[in-house]
């Protein structure tokens, strides 16, 4: 390990030119504070602008090579806002990586903060320049060991400008400082339950399940409350709890900060309205939403009618910022960031996506019992994300695929991007339509990626479309961004996963990326109930028996005013899930127990549907048997078996939906998300990474799937199953969009599904082969399918190199992706080749002999 060049007052003195200067002196640089003309810089009038001092630091050349730091103090008006201070970074360097040379960009207000920003050029298939940005915000009064560990990782040490410009990319590298935090982070959880364990040897933690879902919870909040902190949304202080900490344990002896400070926070202050935001600790926001909800008790009832909760005791020493496993510590440690990472910009800090990755990571590692990373690639993400939304707006609009997605990347702060030219009027109006109605699902939702990469692509087009409505751009981190995320989240999103911590986790991060964007405490509403948008269950079993229950209300007979019982019985339903989306606790709790009531009158009523309907057909076998004088053929036989099989597992649930209980082993579309197929026929768009489950490892559900699924066969994986359904939960022309394991392409298996995806518009397919994209599945594959007859069709496909980047996944594809008649793509196999190969391949088996002819079929 080379020798650590900074302490942390190094980086606390950094509040002058001079002295920035100083500190690169330390870590090797050449470096003087060189006041730089504005004017000579050559920048578009808004980049100038925006700046009111600029200063060269360093300025390494070496033959053709050369390596500038720049610093730019930027006008007070250009730093409402750290979003708004990146955009104004970006634009700058997007101007300045047109010269030759590289660069490490300093930005700056005041020195209260600096922003370290990491540019990287690449070009498209055009040559036309793209930059993107790694970024650091440190915190001049408050810098964390990241912050200085970062700045000794840039180290000049006496290398070539070409060589240090590379060390820094290194240092601003996103996926290694998630790997480090994920390592650590497992470690305090692992610690965590160990200590909740030993100091409570009451009956409550004897669950394994309660221990681990009160770990999660716990580590979740606290993770919460330091993005609050740093919005100083706790009594304006961004180190809010290190502060409690540190008073409770000076002003008393006998402390517990989780009972005295933690739990209070949580259960009172973030979860109660007061006036005022009134506290102990000074003005913090109430919260709702639910995740601040007390969610453990001890099962007795108190004769006001609460259950009791236990006694929780952990002692300081677990949460302390000195101490060596200190969970406060820990986060210490770590630079927060509040900003969410756009396309081609990224902080290298913990912000909200990282979480979910956290968690994801999490799960998947104690489910499979390893170590990896799990979560699909950002660069992945936003690539399924926009090829699935540009056509549908493309659909929806009439207008051009690549004009479309060029919106998807708008940022107005960006050169050369003239909205008027981008977007007429006329074509805004109907985007704006389009994306009104845009309904979008992930049946798998696991932490959230996909709806939480949809929404930013959302958001980059809204921005489009209101400059050129509007006239004006609307800056990230407004108000104005934060009610669109709500109104996004309230229309657009949907998701199921059949594990509640994965949902918990979801909603953790959707409720974050409201908060991010709120300027200011008193701007803070209390967040929407997400219970009824991102819920639990299995979203691949929605029959009993092979019976739908809830039928498809595009294919019930009813019309406008005459609704069968079933849609009669669930229109009330839908009207509670609206209102309560919005309620506040005492609100919701009210409108939980009607809700559970009207999913109940509305099984109540599909049962009765379904129980005289199978009586029926048993009555007309039982009349068709005494015609044939009682006897009875195996086929009749085994039919009046299956009948009373159905009408047994009716009355079972019919028992179970009495005692209020409601079964994750199978998830009611028709019924939980009715209102998408009342009014669309289904969803525009299906997204997601459906889980990778051996078919040996799913036996208990092969029944069930057997019933379902027309792709059913013994040998298939868990994933296969997600495809059909998939397309089944589509409306006519919608998008269904996964990246998952590649063994369907020419597996035995694979030979069902490889049929049923035929019959709709293949668009893209991208077969990973063997490269090591990420470990929770070991050869992947991403397709997008229109559903919709393929006719003539050609399909854009791809073979990925090793060698390939894939945080430049878009532009790879557009390069390097070639065309494929999709009637190449035949069911013994789908061969990604040229049409050319694919002709050879055709000429030798036609003219060749089988290798089994020579050696008499023994292999």
């Amino acid at each position: 390990m080379a020798q650590r060049l900074l302490q942390l007052d190094d980086v606390r003195h950094i509040d002058s030119p001079q002295n920035v200067a100083s500190l690169f002196q330390k870590i090797g640089y050449n470096a003087s504070a060189q006041q730089l003309a504005i004017d000579d810089l050559e920048l578009p009038a808004r980049s100038a602008e925006a700046i009111w001092d600029a200063y060269m630091i360093a300025d390494h050349q070496h033959g053709n090579e050369s390596l500038q730091v720049l610093l730019f103090q930027l006008q007070d008006s250009e730093w409402h806002s750290n979003s708004l201070a990146s955009n104004r970074m970006r634009s700058l360097a997007q101007s300045l990586c047109r010269r030759p040379s590289n660069f490490l960009l300093l930005g700056t207000k005041n020195y209260d903060q600096l922003m370290l920003v990491n540019p990287r050029k690449t070009f498209d298939a055009d040559l036309n320049l793209k930059v993107s940005i790694r970024k650091l915000l440190i915190d001049r009064a408050n810098p964390t060991n990241y912050d200085r560990d970062r700045l000794d990782a840039i180290a000049a040490r006496n290398l070539s400008p070409q060589e240090l410009y590379k060390v820094q990319c290194e240092a601003f590298d996103v996926e290694k400082l998630t790997k480090e935090f994920y390592r650590g982070y497992r470690e305090i959880f692992e610690e965590l339950q160990r200590v909740i364990k030993a100091n409570n040897q009451h009956s409550y933690f004897t669950d394994s399940n309660r221990l681990h879902q009160f770990s999660q919870r716990l580590l979740g909040r606290i993770m919460f409350l330091y993005f609050l902190q740093k919005k100083e949304f706790l009594a304006g202080d961004r180190n809010f709890l290190k502060t409690q900490y540190n008073k409770l344990r000076s002003d008393l002896e006998d402390t517990d900060f989780y009972n005295q400070v933690l739990e209070p926070l949580f259960f009172e202050m973030l979860n109660k309205q007061r006036p005022d935001m009134d506290s102990p600790w000074g003005k913090i926001p109430y919260l709702n939403g639910g995740l601040f909800d007390r969610d453990y008790g001890t099962g007795v009832i108190d004769a006001a009618g609460v259950e009791t909760p236990p006694q929780i005791e952990l002692p300081n020493s677990l949460f302390d910022p000195s101490g060596d496993k200190g969970i406060l510590k820990f986060f210490n440690s770590y630079n927060f960031t509040v900003s969410e990472n756009v396309q081609g910009d990224e902080d290298v800090a913990v912000d909200p996506e990282m979480l979910g990755k956290v968690f994801e990571n999490m799960l998947a590692s104690e489910e499979r019992g390893q170590s990896g990373t799990f979560y699909t690639p950002r660069g992945i993400v936003q690539f399924m994300c926009v090829e699935s939304l540009s056509r549908y707006l493309a659909d929806s609009t009439g207008m051009d695929l690549e004009a479309v997605k060029k919106l998807t990347e708008y940022d107005s702060e960006l050169p050369g991007q003239d909205i008027n030219q981008l977007l007429t009027k006329e074509q805004a109006k109907k985007l704006k339509k389009a994306l009104d109605s845009v309904r979008i699902c992930d049946p798998a939702v696991g932490s959230g990626a996909f709806p939480m990469g949809m929404m930013q692509v959302i958001l980059s087009v809204k921005q489009a479309i209101a400059h050129r409505t509007d006239g004006r751009p609307v800056q990230r981190g407004s108000l104005t961004i934060s009610q669109w995320k709500r109104d996004i989240i309230a229309n657009n999103l949907y998701g199921v996963d059949i594990k509640p911590e994965a949902v918990e986790i979801a909603k953790l991060r959707m409720w974050l990326s409201l908060v991010v964007d709120i300027p200011d405490i008193d701007d803070v509403e209390p967040l929407p109930n997400l219970d009824y948008k991102l819920m639990c269950g299995d979203s691949l079993i929605s029959t009993i028996q092979g019976e739908q229950l809830i039928p498809d209300p595009t294919k019930d007979q009813q019309t406008v005013l005459n609704l069968t019982p079933v849609q009669a019985a669930i229109q009330p339903l839908i009207d509670l899930q609206h209102q309560y989306f919005e309620a506040h606790a005492q609100e919701r709790k009210i409108l939980r127990g009607k809700i559970l009531e009207a999913e109940k009158n509305v099984f109540r009523v599909a049962i009765a549907d379904r129980r005289s309907f199978g009586l029926g057909k048993q009555r007309e076998l039982e009349n068709k048997i005494k015609l044939m004088k009682g006897k009875v053929s195996n086929a009749q036989e085994k039919e009046r078996q299956q009948i009373a099989d159905k009408l047994a597992e009716l009355d079972k649930f019919a028992a179970e939906v009495e005692k209020g209980m409601r079964s994750l082993n199978f998830f009611q579309w028709h019924l939980h998300f009715n209102e998408v197929f009342q009014q669309k026929g289904g969803f525009d768009i299906v997204i997601g990474n459906p889980p990778y489950v051996r078919n040996r490892e799913i036996n208990d559900l092969k029944p069930a799937l057997s019933q379902e699924y027309e792709c059913y066969t013994g040998a298939a994986d868990l994933y296969v199953y997600f495809y059909e359904q998939g397309l089944k939960l589509l409306k006519h022309k919608g998008h269904l969009s996964y990246i998952s394991s590649n063994k369907y392409l020419r597996a035995g298996y694979g030979e069902k599904l490889r049929n049923y995806l035929s019959s709709s518009k293949i668009e893209v397919l991208i077969d990973f082969g063997d490269a090591p994209v990420f470990e929770a599945i070991a050869y992947p594959s991403i397709i997008l399918v229109t559903k919709n007859e393929p006719k003539n069709h050609s399909t854009r496909v791809l073979n990925w190199n090793q060698n390939y980047a894939i945080n430049e996944f878009a532009s790879v594809y557009k390069n390097d992706g070639f065309t494929l008649e999709q009637k190449r793509l035949t069911s013994d196999g789908w061969r990604l080749e040229s049409t050319h190969i694919l002709n050879l391949f055709e000429i030798l088996r036609s003219t060749g002999t089988p290798l089994g002819k020579y050696i008499e079929n023994e292999i």
